[in-house]
């Protein structure tokens, strides 16, 4: 909740604290303990569990507690024998444990002794020891960790530069010490001025927030920065794209921002003062609230959702003695007026587009008695809601349906409803999982009459429209690449899911059970691209590392793995490949190095002048410039740095791309194309993007793939018909798609399954609009590469 709200009358001892995150709540009571509601998904209500709860129950482990802080996914407490538990999301080493395992209860954070405050960070840690020092744990891509450098720290390191620190408030990837001589210190993130000094330079060590003096307190939205002055002003630097400068500036422009302090219009008589993600709130001396900056969830309190540039009174809040700072979340907890509007949670994670049934329940502050006949208004920041306004009924409840927005939104994206009576508004607010991306073509799982292969939720084993992924994804899609019957999908976030056909371990869950739902690959993180091909996968992350399952190297034995698997001796991959067939003993494996270099291993088009099974990846013979790599049946392909395409392996539809027909031990020139920017390979057939925009395409040409508007076999490059401002390339076994410059797709090729998604099963030897059917759908934004499958994917732009 994020206005003044009456929270449950369920606690047995007062409230002293609160805190929260991205969908959930902590509550600090007087008797030590630590009670927690919302979501889960990382473990952040510390129950040991990582299911959501809409109601509030105590942390079972803690206890003595002083202090809490939350922010994102996880959470942090301070207890009185000076020990710091840490719980929840751990990607960045956040709990400071000296892990990168996520915890459902809490855990101890190694090495601090004698704090006196906790700060939560998007996904650093801090805290303040009694010797006026900081410590900072967690990541460290903005320099936030204060140690002159950009590396995370799964414990705790020292800030540098000072050992006077009064008091730490956090931003998202920003840190604010407050100095014993009045001055701030700031460190991290800057690029929309966090750190007050002029500049938009991220400083990984703490410099001095430029002509602020006299502070008594500073706090942090995800953002900006704001510090109470020892005359009872407030001043604000930062970003102020919903109005946080407080001035009369701001609008809802993300460059809009004041690298150095402002004064906050019309208060003088503050005592303190508190941030969340993009509000700012101000005690005044009278117990009154002054709030600013957004309040697109009605946060601000003022019987609006309009953002606000100079403060507003907080409706009905009065005789209040304190406001929480301990988080970055949607929350901020006030006690207001004689009756409370409590507005149940959201189901959490909520599917893009569904429909939901959501209520409120009025109640007097006091006595907690139900209050009916009262008329509640409801609305939301994505969707809509309707019946719009309720009356209560005996029980005090208002009840309305809300559809949570348009069914392509991007996860990751949070929905926030709001409910307000005289003056009295509550929110509630849950992240959005979804799916950005549709499929067409095949959709079994490698057998006639199956379905799930896609990651639909169609039971067609043919899509022959474009039908939405499972909308499941908690992060946006990158990329999705399919195989024999099952496909993998690499999100923002790093991870990999999987569906479909698993008889070879190829959904890198640990088993062989096929299945119809996506589920995560176990124990991957920051990958960044991917390949698949038949019943392998390949994986790179941003360490450079090569990660495969499936279906073991040497097809001539049934030997599989399960679990992704790190390829030895590879440290500096940025791209992989698969190029499948390529010998009687299994596919060939490809990365490209951050050198230029290419390395293979496997059997067949292995380019170093021999075709010979085996396991040790080795280099491809006179590449030394590679900037992409791309795997067919059975040939490789290397795009050079200067424009030009290598080729090595079979030659089986003229897919060299030389005129040969014969194989090649190593590389080959590919005929006439000095200007490509990008190469995709579907089948015996390969494509390239060249600086100008059009497309050339060699290799087999039975459905009319190569887009010449025949159907012959090309063994060196052609012109694909009518195309000259592609932006992007994507594939399908001998199916092509590309991304126009105008904002079109088109698509040409095969299509027995479906992949053109017109509903024909027609091939079509030229360019056609993609897709010709399916209802309103985004733009394109890319497609998937599949050389192997009859089944192709568009990842769409935001909706929003």
């Amino acid at each position: 909740m994020t206005t003044a709200t009456q929270l449950e009358l369920v606690f047995p001892s007062p409230v002293v604290s609160t805190a929260s995150g991205t969908d959930y709540a902590l509550a600090l009571l007087q008797d030590g303990t630590v009670w927690s509601v919302g979501g889960n998904g990382n473990g952040q209500l510390g129950d040991g569990t990582t299911t959501d709860r809409s109601t509030w129950a105590k942390i079972p482990s803690l206890s003595g507690v002083t202090q809490i802080a939350a922010s994102g996914f996880w959470a942090m407490a301070l207890l009185g024998s000076g020990s710091v538990m840490a719980w929840g999301s751990n990607s960045s080493g956040q709990l400071g444990d000296g892990s990168i395992t996520d915890r459902s209860t809490p855990v101890a954070v190694n090495g601090i002794s004698s704090p006196k405050q906790i700060g939560c960070g998007f996904r650093s840690g801090y805290a303040l020891l009694s010797d006026g020092t900081v410590r900072a744990w967690g990541a460290n891509n903005y320099g936030q960790l204060g140690n002159g450098g950009t590396t995370a720290s799964t414990t705790p390191v020292q800030v540098l530069t000072f050992g006077d620190a009064k008091q730490i408030a956090c931003g998202n990837h920003h840190v604010y010490a407050l100095l014993g001589g009045g001055t701030v210190a700031a460190w991290g993130f800057n690029e929309d001025g966090e750190l007050g000094d002029g500049t938009t330079t991220n400083r990984p060590t703490p410099i001095t927030v430029a002509n602020v003096a006299g502070v008594t307190q500073v706090t942090s939205t995800n953002y900006s920065g704001h510090a109470l002055l020892n005359n009872g002003k407030v001043v604000s630097w930062g970003s102020n794209s919903s109005g946080q400068m407080g001035n009369g500036t701001g609008n809802t422009n993300v460059l809009d921002r004041s690298t150095n302090a402002v004064v906050v219009s019309g208060i003088t008589t503050a005592t303190q003062v508190a941030a969340t993600n993009s509000s700012v709130f101000a005690l005044l001396g009278d117990g009154s609230i002054k709030a600013w900056g957004s309040n697109t969830g009605g946060q601000l309190g003022d019987g609006t959702t309009t953002n606000r540039t100079v403060p507003v009174d907080l409706t009905g809040a009065s005789d209040v003695t304190s406001l929480p700072n301990t988080s970055l979340g949607n929350a901020r907890f006030l006690v207001v007026g004689p009756r409370t509007i409590t507005l149940a949670s959201l189901p959490s994670p909520l599917p893009t587009g569904i429909t939901t049934g959501i209520f409120a329940t009025m109640t007097d502050s006091k006595t907690g008695a139900a209050l009916s006949g009262q008329s509640v208004t409801f609305d939301t920041d994505l969707g809509w809601v309707s019946p719009v306004t309720v009356v209560t009924d005996s029980s005090g409840r208002a009840t309305t349906t809300l559809v949570a927005g348009d069914p392509y939104l991007f996860p990751q994206t949070t929905i926030t409803v709001r409910a307000g009576s005289g003056g009295v508004v509550t929110t509630t607010s849950a992240p959005l999982v979804g799916a950005n991306a549709f499929a067409v073509g095949s959709n079994d799982t490698g057998n006639v009459g199956t379905a799930g292969g896609a990651g639909t939720d169609s039971t067609s084993p043919t899509l022959t429209s474009p039908t939405q992924l499972s909308k499941v994804f908690p992060s946006p899609i990158l990329t999705v690449g399919s195989g024999n019957g099952f496909s993998i999908a690499l999100l923002e976030d790093g991870t990999v899911w999987g569906v479909g056909n698993n008889e070879s371990g190829q959904l890198g869950d640990g088993t062989t059970t096929s299945r119809t739902r996506w589920a995560l690959v176990s124990g991957l993180t920051n990958v960044t691209g991917i390949a698949v091909a038949e019943r392998l996968v390949l994986a790179v992350t941003s360490s450079g590392a090569v990660y495969r399952w499936g279906q073991d190297l040497n097809g001539q034995n049934n030997s599989i793995n399960s679990t992704p698997q790190l390829v030895a001796g590879i440290t500096t991959a940025i791209q992989v490949a698969l190029v499948c067939n390529a010998s009687p003993t299994g596919s060939t494996l490809i990365a490209l190095l951050s050198d230029g270099r290419v390395l293979t291993w496997g059997g067949g088009a292995l380019g170093d002048g021999t075709r010979a099974y085996r396991t040790t990846p080795s280099p491809v013979t006179g590449i030394s410039t590679a900037i992409a790599i791309a795997g067919g049946t059975a040939t490789a392909f290397a795009l050079l740095s200067d424009g030009t395409i290598r080729s090595w392996g079979s030659s089986t539809g003229s897919n060299l791309g030389n005129g040969s027909t014969t194989f090649a031990f190593s590389p080959v020139t590919v005929t006439g194309i000095s200007t490509a920017t990008a190469i995709a390979a579907g089948g015996y057939s390969t494509f390239a993007m060249l600086t100008d925009g059009t497309i050339r395409a060699w290799g087999d040409n039975g459905q009319g793939q190569l887009g010449d508007g025949t159907t012959t076999t090309r063994g060196t490059p052609a012109a694909v018909a009518g195309i000259s401002s592609a932006t992007a390339l994507g594939t399908s076994f001998a199916t092509a798609y590309a991304v126009l410059e105008n904002g079109r797709s088109v698509g040409w090729g095969a299509n027995d399954q479906g992949q053109l998604g017109d509903n024909t099963g027609v091939a079509q030897t030229t360019p056609v609009a993609f897709p010709q059917s399916g209802g309103n759908l985004p733009p394109i934004r890319s497609f998937g590469v599949n050389s192997t499958s009859k089944r192709g994917f568009a990842i769409i732009k935001p909706s929003i």
